[in-house]
């Protein structure tokens, strides 16, 4: 899929960020106890990976809010596809 095509079903990212020629978007849901995210890998404009994570209560300790401050906290990680292209550069 591409990124036009993404951004009408999903609407406009919470996050987006640009890091060795790959687009990392992240979308996210505020839960009472846990934030549901999800973060979409593009390369050349079209999705190459997606990631589910969570954060919860015990990843930020006190802080509680929107979603949008724990961007890439809890369970999050960069799948390997992406690393292997970021490091051919």
């Amino acid at each position: 899929m591409t990124k036009v095509a993404i951004k009408r079903i999903l609407g406009p990212p919470v996050m987006r960020d640009f890091y060795k020629n790959v687009d990392e978007w992240h979308y996210c849901k505020t839960g009472s106890r846990t934030d549901e995210f999800i973060a979409l890998f593009f390369y050349k404009g079209k999705l190459i990976e997606k990631v589910n994570y969570l954060v919860t209560l015990s990843d930020v300790g006190v802080m509680r809010g929107s979603c949008k401050k724990f961007i890439k906290m809890g369970n999050y990680r960069v799948p390997f596809k992406v690393l292997e292209i970021r490091m051919k550069r």
